[in-house]
């Protein structure tokens, strides 16, 4: 629900369309003892969306939608003049999209904004209502260009006539709330907006070029409060230490690079102390969708970064930086798994099994596997896998998949190779295994699903498989050595051992 109050003891509430679907069944609420107890209010044919505002004690606005006769909903403001007890619809702001926000920057300038979903088609995907005569009069003010798909606004506050910030987001059906969007940037009252690379579902403006944001959706972000003093320009997220989820580990045995939602971080003293990875390549802040890319490190001065079939690949610690494309049979089956062995060779599959009839010419339901003798910067087909992959890591003379083979019942297995992807040999296992890591000469370490999260490793190259409880809950694992690895995942920690497990020494990394 989202609120607003008139008085200490009377106020209003709506639900939020960030956090479920606008309309479904959607009521008002109304309190007069300070949210002690609620009742609620009688609309008259309409249904709220969201947007809710006091301009006084006694005069609200709000926005909804009411049925027309050919079964469309029809997006309109209501306003009330007894603090929430009654509404009436505000002649002349039926619009052809859904209203889901309402702001007022002082008692004559007022503004409403919402759009359609991208899912259903419908244009305009973001529109703004604008009244300068305190909402006695509005008018259309903008609406999004066809090309700039998105959702609509769900969020807005205007600082003053001029500047204002927004996101977008919404919740459709099938969708589980939070559905927060990218955070938008406007200076000339509302005419045209800029995106900012920022998500949110809250949005708490303090001038035109100061805000905070968190997004609460499932990424890396999630929960974290993010602040701007650029007008969005950059963000820079405020967490305490220890409370940062690692989301990857990549390195070797005494420089490593932590991937996080605030960032990466390089350690070259073992995980004592850090310092940001902020090459300009990698960019800044979250991604408003998808995931972030992987970056792998086998020396302080070999970083690959994998976004896909693209790779960027610097061999002096991010300085410079060499675009690569990764060789593909089938462009619509793009999955791509990149291991290093050392700071010259590494292995790439793309693709994955697909049980459906292939493009012409590629080779029936196989992934293909690429190997690179130069650091990343040209790859060599070796063979083709068929294969689901869902890990991949490599050492001198060892490289090995999870995931499973075959199109009827998933016959969970990794499978290994000892000559760089020419050959591979399938080892079925009783668990589902998700991801890999492994050290010279022939220890690997699984993580794997049941009832339960299992982890098992060997030092033998599969030969036999010891059970091992996690040090954490929910830890993935690097390996940098025989007997040596590296835990990481939950936030508060990160888990050290050099006797294949048996110990582990935990301590709060200092980003």
């Amino acid at each position: 629900m989202q609120f607003a109050f008139a008085t200490a003891t009377i106020g209003v509430a709506v639900p939020d369309p960030d956090a479920q679907l606008a309309g479904n069944d959607a009521v008002m609420l109304r309190t007069s003892d300070g949210g002690q107890s609620w009742s609620q209010v009688a609309l008259q044919n309409w249904i709220p969306t969201g947007g809710l505002t006091f301009l006084s004690s006694a005069l609200a606005f709000a926005t909804g939608y009411r049925m027309t006769a050919e079964g469309q909903r029809a997006g309109q403001l209501w306003t009330s003049t007894d603090a929430g007890k009654s509404w009436r619809a505000v002649a002349g702001t039926q619009v052809p999209f859904l209203l889901y926000a309402v702001d007022f920057s002082d008692r004559l300038h007022g503004f409403a904004a919402g759009g359609n979903f991208a899912k259903y088609e419908q244009r305009p995907w973001r529109g703004l209502l604008a009244t300068s005569d305190g909402g006695r009069s509005w008018s259309i003010r903008y609406q999004s260009p066809d090309d700039d798909r998105s959702n609509p606004i769900t969020r807005l506050h205007f600082l003053d006539s001029t500047h204002g910030w927004a996101a977008i987001g919404g919740c459709t059906e099938g969708q589980n709330g939070p559905c927060g969007g990218a955070v938008m940037v406007t200076g000339d009252g509302g005419r045209s907006w800029r995106m900012t690379a920022q998500a949110a579902v809250q949005l708490s403006p303090a001038s035109p070029t100061e805000a905070w944001a968190v997004d609460a959706g499932r990424s890396l972000a999630a929960g974290i409060p993010w602040h701007t003093t650029d007008a969005g320009a950059s963000w820079e997220g405020v967490v305490r230490p220890g409370a940062l989820p690692i989301d990857s580990l990549a390195g070797s045995p005494r420089w490593l690079v932590a991937h996080a939602a605030t960032g990466a971080w390089s350690s070259t003293d073992a995980g004592q102390t850090w310092l940001p990875f902020d090459p300009p390549i990698l960019g800044s802040g979250p991604p408003v969708s998808g995931g972030t890319p992987t970056i792998l490190v086998e020396s302080p001065s070999s970083v690959v970064v994998v976004d896909g079939l693209a790779l960027r690949v610097s061999q002096n610690a991010g300085r410079d930086w060499t675009p690569v494309t990764l060789p593909t049979d089938d462009p619509n089956n793009t999955a791509t798994a990149v291991a290093f062995t050392d700071n010259r060779n590494g292995i790439a599959i793309v693709g994955n099994q697909e049980c459906f009839k292939p493009a012409p010419g590629v080779p029936h339901g196989s992934a293909a596997v690429l190997t690179t003798s130069d650091g990343g910067l040209t790859w060599t087909r070796q063979a083709a896998l068929a294969r689901y992959v869902t890990g991949l890591s490599a050492a001198r003379g060892l490289a090995v998949v999870t995931g499973w083979a075959g199109c009827g019942p998933a016959q969970q297995s990794i499978a290994i190779s000892r000559d760089d992807g020419r050959h591979w040999a399938t080892q079925s296992l009783p668990f589902g295994c998700t991801s890999v890591t492994v050290a010279a000469p022939a220890t690997i370490w699984l993580t794997c699903y049941a009832d339960t999260t299992v982890y098992l490793a060997t030092q033998d190259g599969g030969l036999t498989w010891t059970q091992y409880q996690s040090p954490g809950i929910g830890a993935a694992f690097l390996a940098t050595g025989p007997s040596e690895l590296w835990a990481y995942g939950p936030a508060g920690a990160l888990w050290h051992t050099s006797d294949a497990g048996r110990h582990w020494k935990a301590w709060v990394p200092a980003f």
